[in-house]
């Protein structure tokens, strides 16, 4: 569980911002159609490559799909003001590699996401970074990709820096993976708040979801560095947080659950938060803190903390059960665990439930992980 090798990204992929291409050149859109060849297809149909280098490019190319298929953005930057829309099942938004496309917003103080899906299966989002306003500056609270009601999704290869809000937001019935990501850089002082690496919602009522279910957000093998939250969570959400790296989380704790608060009929449901490696922190207080909802935290490695896991109740939401075993904290003087509230105390075991059975990793949507591992 070790982080090795080069885990961290502390820049942004190397794009050459010092100039930029004009948005239009007297097209709206080209495009050229060819067919999926080779192994590692993401998707069924033709794949659309994007001709021109601007929004209305890409927007037209998901719109000529008509079904399942691949759109794919060569090299270059693309400046997007407002939102791509995904608008069928099974497409797949491919760049040329994280460090090859990048989609940027460059107007200030907006509060949209540069792309969405809302109530399609199987959209895969692959090799595309995500960049928000980068003056020190910026109020913008962007997302770079949302998803609400999405089932099997996958977001993979991607990289997000100072987007506001969050790199990835799912939401409603949405349930997926998002893997081999990077996440640098997502608070910005003047929000004041926000700066996920991803946002997890849920549909707003609990649905007695069993630990070791599909029906979640799983996020695994993926870095996170310089975020408010690498992940929280709110109005029902369930999800997996899994096998990542996160270092410097700032302002406040790394991993976060929500409990009724912030306009939400209910907290979370539960979260999974196993074998991931967390160090290095500038807010020191503790790495982990549940505040509302069901949990498990189990093989975590925490380093540099005064506290590994923080259980609170001060919502109407109940915190707990929290099972919480096989965790590390060094300094080996800091404790593990610390249960407090002022609507209750939250109730935690030190050992796993007896009948929790993890879900398979990799998660199945990325093909076994085999081209990753």
């Amino acid at each position: 569980m070790r982080p090795t090798g080069e885990m961290v990204m502390t820049r942004s992929p190397a794009f050459a911002r010092n100039s930029k291409s004009p948005r239009g050149s007297g097209r709206v859109y080209s495009w050229a159609v060819v067919f999926l060849l080779g192994a590692g297809a993401a998707s069924a149909g033709p794949v659309i490559v994007v001709a021109d280098q601007t929004q209305e490019a890409i927007q037209a190319a998901l719109d000529a799909l008509g079904g399942p298929g691949t759109v794919l953005i060569p090299p270059g930057q693309y400046e997007i003001e407002g939102t791509l829309l995904i608008r069928t099942d099974g497409v797949t938004l491919q760049g040329s590699g994280a460090d090859q496309t990048l989609l940027y917003r460059l107007t200030d103080g907006t509060n949209t996401s540069l792309v969405r899906s809302n109530s399609h299966r199987q959209v895969r989002i692959t090799g595309i970074s995500f960049e928000g306003v980068t003056s020190p500056d910026s109020n913008g609270v962007e997302v770079g990709i949302r998803l609400d009601s999405s089932v099997d999704f996958r977001v993979d290869n991607c990289f997000f820096t100072r987007l506001g809000r969050s790199g990835v937001w799912t939401n409603g019935s949405s349930s997926g993976v998002v893997d081999h990501c990077a996440f640098y850089d997502m608070y910005k002082p003047p929000v004041g708040t926000d700066g996920y690496g991803v946002e997890v919602g849920g549909i707003d009522m609990l649905e007695g979801e069993p630990f070791g279910s599909a029906r979640a957000t799983f996020i695994e093998d993926s870095t996170f560095q310089l975020c408010r939250h690498a992940v929280a969570s709110n109005r029902a959400a369930r999800y997996v947080f899994r096998y990542n790296y996160v270092t410097q989380d700032q302002i406040a704790h790394a991993v976060d659950a929500h409990g009724t608060e912030f306009g939400s009929m209910v907290g979370t449901e539960w979260v999974d938060v196993h074998d991931n490696w967390i160090d290095n922190p500038i807010f020191v207080t503790y790495a982990v803190r549940i505040r509302g909802g069901q949990g498990l935290v189990w093989n975590n490695v925490f380093i540099g903390y005064n506290e590994g896991i923080e259980l609170t109740q001060d919502t109407t939401e109940t915190t707990g059960p929290v099972y919480i075993w096989g965790n590390s904290i060094s300094p080996d003087t800091s404790p593990m665990v610390r249960a407090r509230g002022t609507m209750g105390t939250p109730t935690f075991a030190l050992s796993p439930p007896d009948d929790y059975v993890p879900f398979p990793y990799p998660h199945p949507l990325t093909g076994a992980g085999a081209e990753n591992r």
